[in-house]
């Protein structure tokens, strides 16, 4: 869906731009839930950036931290800056 590939670029380029070096090479799969997922320990998650090179995605938590733009609260965002900072220890 291009859609949801918009709002994941988005967030990335929103996050990068302006920066003068940037790398998120390391991360080649994301992987987009519907919902909030659980994790092998049963709990459940909207987001993770994971170091085997992945990141998993709430598509209902990424267009809520669009939708409301004063909690300071953006999945995407957050999750691209993981991304970055674990990008650079790769």
């Amino acid at each position: 869906d291009n859609r949801v590939k918009a709002f994941v670029a988005a967030s990335a380029v929103q996050l990068t731009l302006g920066l003068e070096h940037w790398s998120l090479d390391y991360f080649d799969i994301i992987i987009i839930h519907p919902g909030d997922f659980d994790k092998s320990n049963g709990q459940r998650f909207r987001g993770e950036t994971n170091l085997a090179g992945y990141m998993r995605l709430s598509w209902k938590s990424l267009l809520q931290g669009y939708k409301i733009r004063h909690d300071n609260i953006n999945l995407g965002l957050h999750e691209f800056s993981h991304a970055l900072r674990l990008n650079g220890f790769k």
